[in-house]
């Protein structure tokens, strides 16, 4: 674990989305110097910047001079339509290779990007790092040519960087406009959970355990999948729950989305043996997160 004797600077972009706003929260506890961009908001934590303007975003670097970027910030969209694309495109590799263009490297560490298991696809074994990707939606082709521009980026200028491919993050505040948002308002409303036939198999871990990853400062450059040792069924889950007597009745005759992915799960053998955080999570966790959340 390569510790820092300075007082690194930090920039979160996103940071007021759901990953990065949760990332920015966490890291706001420590004594890092820590900066948070957003496109949408600007406050007493946030600085309002627009990653595909590259005038704004040399403008806060040079300002800033960061040591470190957490690159949270991304554009989620799975429809094909070309308007789309094109919005897609901008946002998570033109805004990205921005960032890149603009950062001064003569003290500059490491860049994190992070991206999503989505990439895989539906590849019908657990994804290691080096398999060959299946881009089933524009969102995954999108973040994985971000991918390619860090490590580009990386090489040409010889500084370390991280491509965290993360599954399904919770935290004690759920993702909006989410499945588990949606499971999470049915059980403490007493409701009927919407949902399709749930054939999917997600797995889940705390972002609480990104953070203590990310907060190791490990040497590691390249990609690594980021996931826990706990993977369900979303029917299986939504049923659970129902045994629990938390949640009214599930109707399950919701249609699945256009190229669904059908499991996120991942092999950890990289995360398990070059990092020091352990990423556990269970049943009985998550099932606490959802019956909580209020």
């Amino acid at each position: 674990m390569d510790r820092l004797i300075t007082q690194p600077r930090i920039l979160i972009t996103g940071a007021s989305g759901y990953i990065g706003g949760i990332l920015y929260e966490l890291f706001s506890k420590t004594n890092f110097l820590i900066e948070g961009w957003s496109y949408s908001m600007s406050n007493e934590n946030f600085i309002t910047v627009d990653i595909t303007d590259i005038v704004a975003i040399e403008k806060a670097i040079s300002k800033f001079r960061p040591n470190y970027v957490i690159h949270c910030a991304a554009l989620i969209d799975r429809n094909w339509k070309q308007h789309n694309y094109n919005q897609l495109w901008s946002v998570n590799v033109i805004g990205t290779e921005n960032i890149l263009k603009s950062l001064n490297y003569n003290d500059f560490k490491e860049f994190i990007y992070i991206s999503t298991s989505e990439v895989y696809g539906n590849l019908k074994h657990l994804r290691r790092e080096r398999d060959i990707v299946d881009l089933k939606t524009p969102y995954a082709m999108t973040k994985y040519m971000g991918e390619r521009t860090v490590e580009s980026y990386a090489r040409l200028f010889n500084f370390g960087h991280k491509i965290l491919r993360l599954t399904n993050p919770v935290y004690s505040q759920l993702c909006p406009n989410s499945f588990l948002s949606d499971l999470s308002y049915a059980c403490n409303n007493n409701l009927t959970m919407k949902m399709s036939r749930g054939e999917q198999v997600r797995n889940f871990f705390h972002l609480k355990d990104l953070f203590n990853l990310l907060t190791e400062f490990n040497s590691y450059s390249g990609v690594v999948n980021v996931g826990s040792n706990f993977s369900i069924e979303l029917k299986e889950l939504a049923l659970n729950l129902k045994r629990m007597k938390v949640i009214k009745n599930i109707d399950f005759g919701y249609l699945y989305r256009q190229d669904e992915i059908w499991s996120n799960e991942l092999n950890l053998d990289l995360l398990n043996s070059e990092f020091n955080s352990k990423i556990s999570m269970s049943f009985d966790e998550l099932s606490a997160i959802l019956i909580n959340r209020l």
